[in-house]
């Protein structure tokens, strides 16, 4: 269709941002980049050249102050355009820049009160962000009430009410879900979620193993699961999933972009390298990974400790960098996901750490006050 298009008329804007659009999909980043260019240089007036641009920029950290320019542009352009309006948002996020990210979602929910989209993505910074889970729920549930059948509220509603600790919510989630499509990745990913909960080694490798042929095209979903296999103790399986996956781990050429992509598993897969007999190259994408995090991440991201940082320090061996950033999650309330997440065994090195025993049962306190309040509001 592209090419008919060009065929019929070569300066056509629109035409090289669909063609920009195809080779981001394909992961040919250069051939994606000259396309949006040309895009914007034929049609500087078209707002999807310069919000797809964006989003495209935005996957390397150290472009993002350009990634804001291209977002703010595309909002001028078309100011009542709810996908860009949003995309301003995410972009916020992604900065680290919480209140902002905030206030745009909200004009973006005042000009679309009934758009589930908005509403699941709001509830995602609330939740993974900014570990505030009432307005997260309230967000979520107005996702799936606008959107019943749609997985993806359903899925957002499902971490929630998991990190919130309210089991049977979840489950009850995960049946809604599995109701409507029985065979979706999004449902997969439940399984394995619940089954880390409920530290089930058996049952996460048996979810792991029936969602992984279902994600094979998502990378980034697949290195996810490759790190899952740590938790339930098959290294040799994780690094099967992540170099097959992504075979540039090896190459230390591509570990810059592989960062600026990837960036919490550039400080899993020294701990994988090491352990599987790779110790050189481990520790050599160890050092790289780490500067990265260190001094590249925060200049660019005001919540950078969010990125997994913590795991590159562990290991390393660094115990007190590690404790340093766990306990700025919690200065952050960045609250989400630690009863599954923090079973990655490099957590091994700091478990019986008084310290960090403290930054769990205070992450522990904040989200039984949280539900409280939910329950008392007869929310769940």
């Amino acid at each position: 269709a592209i090419r008919r298009a060009l065929a019929i008329d070569d300066t056509l804007g629109e035409a090289y941002a669909s063609l920009g659009l195809l080779k981001l999909a394909r992961k040919q980043y250069a051939d994606a980049e000259t396309a949006y260019k040309k895009a914007i240089e034929l049609n500087p007036n078209y707002a999807t050249a310069s919000q797809w641009y964006a989003v495209h920029v935005g996957e390397f950290p150290w472009r993002l102050d350009e990634q804001m320019e291209l977002i703010r542009n595309a909002v001028e352009l078309d100011p009542r355009s709810r996908v860009i309006a949003t995309n301003l948002a995410t972009t916020y996020q992604n900065r680290g820049l919480y209140s902002l990210a905030e206030r745009q979602f909200q004009k973006v929910i005042e000009l679309n009160p009934g758009s589930p989209q908005t509403h699941a993505l709001f509830a995602s910074l609330y939740a993974y962000h900014m570990g505030r889970y009432v307005p997260a729920l309230l967000h979520a549930l107005k996702a799936v009430e606008f959107d019943p059948g749609g997985m993806g509220p359903l899925s957002t509603l499902f971490d929630i009410y998991l990190d919130l600790g309210d089991l049977a919510a979840a489950e009850r989630v995960r049946e809604r879900m599995s109701e409507l499509d029985a065979n979706h990745a999004l449902l997969g990913s439940a399984d394995v979620s619940l089954n880390l909960y409920k530290r089930n080694p058996a049952g996460t490798r048996e979810s792991v193993n029936w969602l992984l042929p279902r994600i094979r095209d998502d990378l980034g979903e697949t290195m996810w699961q490759a790190a899952n296999f740590l938790i339930v103790g098959d290294n040799d399986r994780a690094r099967e999933i992540y170099l097959s996956a992504a075979p540039g781990w090896l190459d230390p050429d591509r570990w810059q972009d592989l960062l600026g992509l990837h960036s919490l598993h550039g400080c899993i897969l020294p701990w994988v390298l090491i352990n599987t007999g790779d110790a050189d190259l481990g520790r050599q994408l160890l050092q790289q990974a780490t500067t990265f995090h260190d001094e590249i991440l925060p200049s660019v991201d005001e919540h950078a400790d969010w990125s997994g940082v913590e795991l590159c320090h562990l290991t390393a061996g660094d115990t007190e960098k590690a404790l340093q950033v766990v306990e700025t999650h919690l200065a952050h309330n960045h609250l989400n996901d630690w009863q599954s997440f923090h079973q990655l065994p490099m957590y091994d090195l700091i478990r019986d750490e008084p310290r960090y025993q403290a930054a769990v049962a205070e992450r522990e306190r904040r989200i039984r006050a949280q539900r409280e309040a939910i329950e008392a509001g007869g929310t769940l």
